[in-house]
């Protein structure tokens, strides 16, 4: 979130990066009579300084330097400006409380018409961000499991099959008709317990489950005889 504050007739632009705020470095230094910005930010720590592309009073797109609330203070502390006292009273007592608590600074006189403005943006701000919260959860959970570890489920399927036909020397597993029954039939429980069409549809968030799923899976009861059955042949 972006907004622009005044303070004794100077304007402040500030942006909230995860409600944190953070304050334009020209402008607080223009506030508080330091006359190189630059040579002023090489005294801050570094990682509480940031880029942020702004629009200036002609309409162009800048680059502009905005400091984090420390180091707000070290500039204050290098501003030889008496009226520096008061310009930290006046953020830390009004100003910060009002950005953490609302997201934003309130200008008191801000008209009607900007006031229902800014709530609307932040209203859109926020169903923006509801939105990116739904993407990520999907990225994190919903996504298709990864081909490679869905190379190794497929792996994984087979050896259960293979094991529960007794081996690739027993008769269940070398009639191939009815092997490859026992491999669809494995295959069609298991899209039916995770309710998917095709395998590479396996939510990521499924992976562990589906990986436990072969260690368990069981044929059904006439397969299962009819495995037997093959087995006790003699070739």
């Amino acid at each position: 979130m972006n907004d622009i504050f005044e303070f004794h007739g100077y304007e402040v632009r500030t942006m909230t990066i995860d409600g944190e705020p953070y304050f334009s470095n020209a402008d607080v230094c223009r506030v508080l009579e330091i006359n190189n910005p630059s040579q002023a930010l090489k005294r801050l720590k570094q990682d509480g300084v940031i880029s942020n592309e702004v629009i200036d009073s002609l309409g162009r797109k800048q680059s502009m330097k905005f400091v984090s609330e420390n180091n707000l203070y070290k500039l204050i502390f290098q501003s030889k400006k008496k009226e520096a006292e008061a310009f930290t009273d006046w953020v830390t007592s009004e100003v910060l409380p009002t950005i953490r608590r609302q997201g934003v600074y309130i200008n008191k006189n801000l008209s009607e018409d900007a006031f229902i403005n800014l709530f609307q943006n932040q209203k859109k701000i926020k169903l923006e961000q509801a939105s990116m919260k739904r993407d990520i959860d999907y990225l994190k959970e919903e996504q298709p499991i990864h081909p490679s570890h869905l190379a190794s489920l497929e792996k994984k399927r087979k050896q259960r099959v293979v094991t529960l036909l007794g081996g690739t020397t027993a008769g269940a597993y070398l009639d191939k008709d009815f092997s490859r029954k026992v491999f669809w039939e494995a295959g069609k429980d298991f899209k039916e317990h995770f309710k998917i069409g095709r395998y590479d549809m396996l939510p990521k968030k499924c992976e562990y489950e589906a990986f436990a799923y072969w260690s368990t899976w069981e044929p059904s009861t006439n397969t299962r005889m009819k495995i037997q059955q093959l087995n006790s042949q003699i070739y």
